[in-house]
């Protein structure tokens, strides 16, 4: 299974370097696939344990229905998800880790499940304050050597974060192909990231994600 969109990258040079949890699951909400991290969290010794498995079968058992009812609108209507989630977990108590989920898409294109990522955060707030804007640009900090996105960075950054291609890039921002391509070759020097998988990486990774995401096209 190849998904064709910017997840993609994160499959083949990410699943085990993603930071939290990287996982996959098919339209019944089997487990298809999992990073180490992932597993240990479910109490699993390895990713392969985790397969066919469901939420009703991990230590979060009781909130299957809300984890499940998130993968369906993803699934059969929003397309993409990212929210703040709360998890109770028997052994580590409640963690709260910033979610997204996106289409998990064969070589044709057609739905297969989800696929997501989980950040855990001490906090939403931790991320508040690092990051911000003033007169429309949004300033990454000294992580990023307080390099700063403009607004039209912003808007191709939250393309690449939903999975567009450029192509489809283009045709929502109503700019052409080459200008988008030139923003994400922008947006690579600036976070050090070699592809659009390593972007969507330091997104999460570094907690702006969904300060992006939040930002209007």
């Amino acid at each position: 299974m190849n998904p064709q969109n910017a997840f993609g990258d994160l499959i083949e040079n990410y699943s085990d370097q993603a930071p939290g949890f990287f996982y996959a699951k098919d339209q019944s909400g089997r487990y298809l696939f999992a990073n180490e991290e992932f597993a240990a969290f479910a109490d699993c010794d390895s990713p392969n344990q985790l397969k066919n498995k469901r939420d009703d079968d991990m230590p979060w058992r009781e909130q299957a229905s809300f984890l499940q009812e998130i993968d369906h609108k993803v699934i059969s209507a929003i397309d993409f998800f990212q929210e703040v989630v709360d998890i109770h977990h028997p052994l580590y108590g409640t963690c709260q880790f910033l979610t997204t989920k996106k289409r998990l898409l064969d070589n044709n294109k057609q739905v297969k499940g989800v696929i997501g990522m989980s950040i855990h955060l001490l906090g939403k707030n931790n991320f508040l304050g690092k990051y911000f804007y003033q007169k429309g640009r949004l300033y990454l900090g000294d992580a990023f050597a307080q390099q700063y996105l403009t607004p039209q960075e912003i808007r191709v950054y939250k393309t690449v974060l939903m999975g567009y291609s450029a192509k489809e890039a283009s045709v929502i921002l109503n700019i052409s192909r080459k200008t988008i391509e030139y923003h994400i070759e922008q947006l690579r020097k600036k976070t050090a990231s070699h592809n659009k998988g390593e972007l969507i990486r330091k997104a999460h990774e570094h907690g702006f994600s969904f300060m992006i995401i939040n930002h209007s096209l």
